[in-house]
């Protein structure tokens, strides 16, 4: 395990310093057509599962007191990266995210009062699909559609039925579900096709014909707009970047890059996570590696259309935290915000390394999300 673990921490050197000489040729040619094949191993900086990390079960974190009020950092899930959390009213909540001690599955939790949760469901896609099995269940984001059904969207490998993951040549890609009732008991699971030369559901390895940015790769986000239609965000991979990007999936001839990564972000914008204060959209999102200067960032805009970091000044609220001879001690990424009360929360994972500087575990955290004006005051660690 060691070796491998070393091995992989080569490849991914190998792999920065790579990206480093592309990013100086130029970042304009992200938007000419491309068909580099870019593995999701290789992109993804969410993705632990590489990393020896002490297993618990877990199907109900409790409070002792949850009417006492929030202070700083709060251990809300132990073992769940990714999280998301879908509110139904000011009295339920629903989160979900990467299971680190089986990505086969996604569990979901229920909770009247953001602080305790409860398992009541399993999404299982291998037992609901006859012709194939799913492996690498990533970063799931749960919302409603108009006529009341519910909607789970998520990235995942698909693999042929009985085959083995690792025997895959098939790249991450986007998927949904969907429940009629609030039980979460999610379907099989359906392909996402906005339309012809649009973005969509794209399982193999290689570019669509006309452009990587059209293959949903990981990180869904669904918000919706002040005239109704609904956006999709997600991220893309290409020129050895993670790019976020969105959709207009009633007018899909609407969409536009919302993040390209700069220099300092070391190739990775990921994890788009979208919320309205005061008639104003914020978007909280993640940059660089896990094992890096990894942490959340946020722009803010009057409109969806002019929500990107081309148009918009982007603001860290997050920090590594490294110990005292320079080795990472911990980090934070991939954001939920939710609003109970007239107050802002934001649910994130956080990882911690052990005294080798390795990633030891991710697990989800909550604190009260502040604000001065209009802009978010950076979080505590």
């Amino acid at each position: 395990m060691q070796a491998k673990l070393e091995s992989l921490e080569q490849s991914k050197i190998t792999e920065t310093m790579r990206r480093t000489i592309i990013r100086v040729v130029g970042v304009a040619a992200l938007y000419a057509v491309m068909s580099t094949p870019i593995s999701a191993a290789e992109q993804q900086s969410s993705d632990f599962s590489h990393f020896e990390i002490d297993d618990a079960a877990v199907t109900m974190h409790s409070r002792l007191n949850p009417e006492s009020p929030i202070v700083g950092e709060t251990l809300i899930m132990p073992k769940i990266a990714d999280p998301d959390v879908y509110k139904e009213n000011n009295d339920s909540f629903f989160l979900s995210g990467t299971n680190k001690r089986d990505t086969d599955i996604i569990p979901i939790y229920h909770s009247s009062d953001l602080m305790n949760f409860e398992k009541i469901s399993e999404y299982n896609p291998d037992l609901l699909d006859p012709n194939h099995d799913y492996c690498n269940l990533w970063a799931p984001t749960i919302t409603k559609t108009d006529d009341g059904r519910y909607q789970m969207f998520f990235t995942t490998k698909q693999t042929r039925k009985g085959q083995d993951c690792d025997e895959s040549n098939n790249e991450q890609a986007m998927f949904y579900a969907e429940s009629g009732t609030s039980n979460m008991n999610f379907g099989a699971p359906q392909p996402i096709n906005t339309g012809k030369n649009a973005p969509r559901t794209h399982t193999t390895q290689f570019c669509p014909p006309e452009g990587c940015s059209n293959a949903l790769r990981i990180d869904p986000e669904i918000a919706k707009a002040k005239n109704g239609d609904k956006w999709l965000f997600y991220n893309w991979f290409g020129l050895g970047q993670n790019v976020i990007a969105a959709v207009n999936l009633d007018n899909p001839s609407q969409r536009h890059n919302v993040a390209i990564p700069s220099f300092r972000d070391n190739s990775i914008n990921e994890a788009p996570d979208v919320f309205m204060r005061n008639d104003k959209y914020y978007m909280l999102y993640s940059r660089d590696w896990f094992n890096a200067n990894y942490g959340l960032s946020y722009i803010s805009a009057d409109t969806i259309a002019s929500l990107t970091r081309e148009h918009q000044p982007s603001h860290e609220i997050s920090t590594v935290e490294r110990k005292s001879d320079g080795q990472l001690h911990a980090n934070i990424g991939h954001s939920s915000v939710v609003n109970r009360n007239d107050q802002y929360y934001v649910f994130y994972h956080k990882g911690t390394f052990n005294n080798k500087g390795k990633l030891a575990d991710r697990s989800t955290y909550m604190q009260e999300l502040q604000f001065e004006n209009d802009k978010i005051i950076s979080l505590q660690s």
